[in-house]
C-alpha cells in the first residue's frame, strides 16, 4: 500500500493561503509506471492524506492538481495573478508493506516550465548502444 500526503510547498504557502487553497478534497491519482491499467483515483482527507491499498510491487506516478477559480485568482496580490493552478507530482516505489510519500503542491506561473518526466530510450545491439 502507499500513503500519499499532499502539502503546499513552503515557497507558495502565502499564495495558497491568499487564494484559499487547501489540501483537503484534492483529487490524487496513482498510475503504475509502464502499465496500461487505469490510474487509481482518490480524494484527499482534510489533512491531504490518501491511502491506496492492494498495490502490486513496482513504481507509480503520483499526481494532484488544484485549478484556481477566477474568484480565487482575483483575491491574489497583483504580482501573483498569473497563478492559474497548484500541481504536484512524484514517483513512489512499492516493494512491500506501506510506503509513505509526500508530494508538494507548487503554484504554476506563466512562463514557467515543468518537466515531469524524461525518458531516454537506448537499446544495445551487438555491444553498440543505439539511441
Amino acid at each position: 500500500s502507499a500513503t500519499v500526503r499532499v502539502r503546499v510547498d513552503v515557497t507558495d504557502a502565502d499564495v495558497a493561503s491568499a487564494a484559499g487553497v487547501s489540501v483537503g478534497g484534492l483529487t490524487v491519482r496513482l498510475k503504475r509506471v509502464r502499465s496500461n491499467a487505469p490510474a487509481l483515483v482518490a480524494t484527499a482527507d482534510p489533512t491531504g492524506t490518501v491511502l491506496f491499498t492492494g498495490l502490486l510491487a513496482g513504481s507509480y506516478d503520483v499526481t494532484a492538481e488544484r485549478p484556481l477559480t477566477p474568484a480565487e485568482v482575483a483575491r491574489l496580490d497583483p504580482d501573483d495573478r498569473e497563478v492559474s493552478m497548484f500541481a504536484a507530482g512524484s514517483t513512489v516505489t512499492v516493494v512491500s508493506g506501506n510506503v509513505d510519500q509526500f508530494v508538494d503542491l507548487v503554484a504554476t506561473r506563466r512562463g514557467s516550465l515543468v518537466i515531469s518526466e524524461i525518458y531516454i530510450y537506448a537499446a544495445s545491439v551487438g555491444g553498440a548502444i543505439l539511441n
